[in-house]
């Protein structure tokens, strides 16, 4: 007869232990963050654009950078950042704007440079989470300002070390010594 007890309540045991997990892992799917799919750190916003890399020396490029996002709600802030040698004539900020599952931003940009050379545009995405949480992503785009060459390299004093071969392969010379 103790045996018909003790069998008993084990069985109540492992079902009020088993409707105790259940509820749990209900509680864990409605609390998980909506992004729980995303693994890399910081907002989960991409990038694309349609600038084709090069730009001339006080040439005015326009172009379109889209954002998309996997966020269902919240809010978006983006705002650019340029380096002192580009002159950015169109871009507006976007502070605190409301998304929803599916929606793109297309931004247009407008910058223009005096100065030859290698530069990059950036965006700084800020997304707001309903719940107060904020969390950050910077996103560039290479720019090319005048026609750029293959530029011979000195390093360390000695004057040309880079030589092209006819494959395309560049040589360059060992700068450490193996003794």
């Amino acid at each position: 007869m103790r045996f018909q007890y003790f069998t008993l309540a084990a069985a109540a045991c492992l079902m009020m232990c088993a409707q105790s997990s259940a509820q749990s892992a209900v509680s864990q799917k409605a609390h998980a963050p909506h992004h729980a799919g995303y693994v890399k750190p910081g907002a989960a916003v991409s990038l694309t654009h349609d600038y084709d890399g090069q730009t001339g020396v006080g040439e005015f490029e326009t172009f379109t950078a889209m954002l998309a996002h996997i966020y269902a709600d919240g809010s978006l802030s983006i705002s650019l950042l340029a380096p002192d040698e580009l002159f950015v004539s169109a871009f507006t900020p976007i502070q605190n704007m409301p998304i929803y599952s599916g929606s793109t931003l297309e931004l247009p940009i407008q910058f223009s440079s005096a100065v030859s050379g290698n530069f990059t545009l950036s965006l700084e995405a800020v997304y707001d989470s309903p719940g107060g949480h904020q969390s950050r992503r910077i996103l560039s785009i290479p720019v090319t300002i005048g026609s750029q060459t293959s530029e011979k390299t000195n390093f360390a004093g000695k004057a040309n070390i880079e030589t092209k071969s006819k494959s395309g392969l560049i040589a360059l010379p060992a700068i450490e010594v193996i003794e």
